[in-house]
């Protein structure tokens, strides 16, 4: 039965997706060599949302050109990104397994947070034949800059549940952020001043973890389960096809919360220097914020798969003559977009093959012999067993029959096909077609039988 988790999203945000998703679905491919029952994909999601009060604003200096400037600049940062990297492993036989796995390290939580307030000055002048020149707050109005940005590197998927979650913190330097100047209140001394400042710094932290990754949640067809921290694989129901799609939804969530630390504390200026008594750190911690949707754009991923078709299930040799051997051409055939791997056997000892193992390329028909030698008159009866990498077909029996018969006593050739173990491209409608006529033209030609009835006919020989 079909599943459709809801796709939620952020209201509050606006989401930037970098993701090459855009550009088409993500095609799989062979795992290995080894592992012709295996395809993967390489995943790749990123995901940064900026608040919605997000801003960065500076004049600039100003007038242009002019000896005597002002600036101001004031910024606002609410900004987190995530990065996820991984893979999708599609592997059969049975049902088809999707199995999502991260890449260590791959994953990325990065934050840009906080506040900045700056109206400076400069001036660049000559008075008197003398230069003057100097840059910086202006006086009375010191800058606040409370901007802090970090990032950490993690394990995908950091699912929920996992005791190794990512977590990032920035933190602002300890800066004052005002002052009460009590000089002539409490310190009236020639050359000493002295008076109260708040000094202070933010931290701002952000955690983030995978719910859990859905598959075809918008299909209207039933779509796979879902992979969580309990349930690493999932699996895929196909129909029989050169390929198949699938669609990742990857869940998940971040929580922020930001800290101050205010340091009160009293200063003293004694010729030009500056001394400080903290009175006391006071954290405070804000309240954290409710776990906000994460929630990545889909990503498509597109899966080759190998579909073996074999033209002839049912061989007829006709008769054999004693001390010689009998053969057929079996065309197996590749309709799928990726190579097909097939072993012949048999579990009789009379049927041998020119090619046992065939590596056949997407769209593309090959042929191989199964060679009979009779050790007796009598009728022969076996299986061959085609078995392939084609996840809704791994078996394909072929049966194969005949007569042996005394030497001399045979009324058809022996070797019926030529027979080999070459490929021929570009299958098509066409190409099958011909395939099959030399398949039915052989049949035809096994099927003549001597007009004159065999003296005597032993039990029949079966081997399956």
């Amino acid at each position: 039965m079909k599943r459709a988790w809801p796709v939620a999203c952020a209201a509050s945000a606006v989401a930037l997706w970098i993701s090459p998703a855009f550009a088409g679905p993500v095609v799989a491919s062979r795992c290995s060599a080894a592992e012709p029952t295996c395809e993967r994909a390489t995943l790749s999601l990123s995901k940064e949302v900026r608040g919605p009060a997000d801003f960065d604003f500076d004049t600039g200096w100003l007038p242009a050109n002019s000896p005597v400037q002002v600036r101001f600049v004031a910024a606002l940062h609410d900004r987190t990104r995530v990065d996820l990297g991984g893979t999708l492993d599609a592997t059969w036989p049975s049902a088809v397994t999707l199995s999502p796995k991260g890449v260590r390290g791959a994953g990325l939580l990065a934050i840009d947070d906080g506040v900045e307030l700056a109206l400076q000055a400069r001036f660049d002048v000559q008075v008197a034949g003398v230069n003057y020149k100097w840059q910086g707050n202006m006086p009375g109005l010191p800058g606040v800059s409370l901007l802090a940005k970090n990032a950490v590197a993690f394990d995908p998927w950091a699912f929920a549940g996992d005791s190794n979650l990512p977590t990032v913190t920035a933190t602002t330097p300890l800066q004052t952020l005002a002052w009460v100047n009590l000089t002539s209140s409490i310190i009236p001394i020639p050359g000493i001043s002295g008076g109260f400042e708040l000094d202070g710094s933010a931290t701002f932290a952000a955690s983030y973890d995978t719910l859990r990754i859905g598959f075809d949640e918008l299909s209207q067809q039933s779509a796979a389960g879902v992979v969580d921290f309990l349930h690493p694989t999932t699996s895929e129901l196909i129909t029989r096809a050169p390929a198949f799609d699938t669609t990742l939804f990857v869940h998940g969530e971040v929580v922020r919360q930001v800290s101050l630390l205010l340091v009160p504390a009293f200063y003293f200026k004694i010729l030009g220097s500056k001394f400080s008594l903290p009175i006391a750190q006071l954290p405070v911690d804000l309240p954290k914020g409710a776990p906000a949707p994460w929630d990545f754009e889909p990503l498509p991923v597109h899966v080759p798969l190998p579909e073996i078709d074999v033209a002839r299930t049912d061989v007829d040799l006709g008769e054999i003559a004693l001390g010689t051997a009998g053969a057929a051409v079996l065309p197996i055939a590749n309709l799928g977009q990726d190579s097909l791997i097939a072993d012949l056997e048999s579990t009789s000892t009379l049927a041998t093959f020119d090619v046992p193992h065939l590596d056949i390329a997407s769209n593309v028909q090959a042929g191989s012999r199964v060679i009979v030698t009779p050790l007796q008159v009598g009728a022969i009866d076996l299986l061959v067993h085609v078995r392939s990498n084609d996840p809704l077909a791994p078996l394909v029996d072929v049966r194969v029959r005949g007569q042996a018969v005394e030497p001399g006593a045979a009324s058809s050739p022996v070797n019926q096909d030529a027979g080999c173990g070459c490929q021929q491209a570009g299958l098509g409608a066409q190409g099958r077609g011909a395939w099959l006529a030399l398949g039915v033209a052989a049949a035809l030609v096994a099927r003549r039988r001597a007009n004159r009835p065999l003296k005597q006919r032993p039990a029949s020989l079966s081997s399956r």
